[in-house]
Parts: structure tokens; C-alpha cells; sequence
């Protein structure tokens, strides 16, 4: 079944990913947790939010938000950027630090589809890539509606 082999696949990219995240950690800097990687990647999927589109998405507090972002801005992995559109409000933007670790899961991601794309045809390709736009486009609109990135 389809929605199977996705669950599976993705399963496994995220627990290398990990792995991978880990390692880069406890070499590099030792000072991240879980949860800030999971902050870290959340900010990183939400492309550029605000502390309280973050605080919404992740559903905890402004004030647990604003804490765990200062922490990771003194650890180097974040930092706030002044909106060009309201200069009173400020966007996560991550560093070169945390993309650093990150490019972990692009490899795999650039791995995942040379592998695809040696089993299908060019125009086998293109489909499944605008299926893809195509759910991604939907799922963006479902997060819209639900107004959970809105201010």
C-alpha cells in the first residue's frame, strides 16, 4: 500500500537524519537537546516565522516560545531578523550553524529521489513531482484555514 511505503520511507529518513543530528551535536557543540532539535526543525518547516506563529504551530505558551528561541539564539542556531513589512516584529532565521547539521537530510532526500528517478521515466517523474506540489499545496492550504500560522 502506497500510504505504507511512504510511512516507512520517511520513518527511516527522519531516524538517520537523527542519527546523523546527534553525532554532528555531540561533536560540534554538545549543547543541543531533543527538544531544541525539534524546535530547530520546526522553525526550519515553517520557513521564517514569528515567535508567535512558532509558539501557536508547536502549541505551548509565548512565554515557553520566547524562552526556548533565546536559548537557541545564545547557541548560535537562530537568530531574529526584523520583518521588512512591520519592523516591530522579528523572524526566526536559522544559521549556518544548525543548516550545518541539516545538510544531513537534504543528502538523503538527494539520495532518495536519483534512486527514483532510475526507476521511472522522465515523464513518470514529472507526474509524481506535480502530485507532490499538488499535496503539498493542499496540505499548506489545510495549515491556512486551521489559521495556525496567522498572526
Amino acid at each position: 500500500m502506497l500510504s505504507d511505503a511512504l510511512s516507512r520511507v520517511l520513518l527511516k529518513m527522519r531516524l538517520g537524519f537523527y542519527r546523523k543530528m546527534f553525532i554532528a551535536v555531540r561533536e560540534q557543540s554538545r549543547d543541543l537537546t531533543p527538544m531544541e532539535i525539534f524546535c530547530l526543525e520546526v522553525v526550519e518547516a515553517l520557513e521564517e516565522p514569528t515567535i508567535s506563529q512558532f509558539a501557536r504551530f508547536t502549541g505551548i505558551s509565548q512565554s515557553n516560545a520566547t524562552y526556548r528561541v533565546g536559548c537557541l539564539i545564545e547557541k548560535g542556531y537562530l537568530q531574529k531578523v526584523p520583518s521588512t513589512r512591520d519592523r516591530r516584529e522579528y523572524h526566526l532565521h536559522l544559521t549556518e550553524k544548525f543548516r550545518g547539521c541539516g545538510a544531513v537530510f537534504e543528502q538523503s532526500i538527494r539520495i532518495l529521489s536519483k534512486r527514483i528517478s532510475m526507476r521511472m521515466t522522465g515523464e513518470e517523474t514529472k507526474k509524481l513531482t506535480a502530485i507532490l506540489d499538488d499535496s503539498l499545496d493542499k496540505w499548506n492550504s489545510l495549515i491556512e484555514k486551521d489559521e495556525v500560522l496567522k498572526d
